[in-house]
């Protein structure tokens, strides 16, 4: 999370609302820090809810500001494993992967003309591989994958995989 510098703050009193009450989870005590990674959540979860204020220290008291406005955050799914060929033939490639625990579905692009293209949205965790066909024989071409999270009616996508290089028969 990132927020502005206060002109007039000493400090800031950073809270996550856990388990039905809002606990404080950052305090630092310079207004020069105006960032902080919340670390521990989990994967492709929905709802996580932050707050924030700042204070200024007159002596030993600290008066605090109003608190901003609620933060909603839901995180990433996780990233796709097992990306790899499956098979090969003269005009088409498998590819296959891991089913994402946390994954709603997931996002196949292969690199054409100088670009990456989407190819395929299986839109269901359980859809674990895709062949591409039309292509060209005895020809090497590059894919990558990302899985995404449903929330609602957006789609919230986890990091890209590496690069997997496949290479049609002859």
């Amino acid at each position: 999370m990132q927020w502005n510098k206060g002109t007039t703050a000493s400090g800031y009193q950073l809270q996550q609302y856990k388990n039905g009450k809002w606990t404080d989870i950052f305090t630092p005590s310079r207004a020069t820090d105006t960032s902080y990674t919340v670390k521990g959540l989990k994967a492709g979860t929905a709802g996580y809810r932050f707050r924030i204020r700042a204070y200024k220290t007159y002596g030993s008291t600290k008066q605090y500001g109003s608190w901003s406005n609620e933060l909603k955050v839901n995180t990433n799914p996780y990233g796709v494993g097992g990306f790899k060929v499956k098979s090969v033939a003269k005009t088409s490639v498998t590819l296959q992967w891991n089913k994402g625990t946390t994954a709603s579905g997931y996002q196949l692009q292969q690199y054409k003309n100088g670009k990456w293209v989407t190819i395929s949205t299986p839109n269901k965790a359980t859809i674990v591989n895709y062949t591409v066909k039309g292509l060209k024989t005895n020809t090497s071409y590059k894919f990558r994958i990302r899985a995404y999270k449903t929330y609602g009616n957006t789609k919230q996508y986890g990091s890209w995989s590496k690069e997997l290089t496949a290479k049609t028969s002859k």
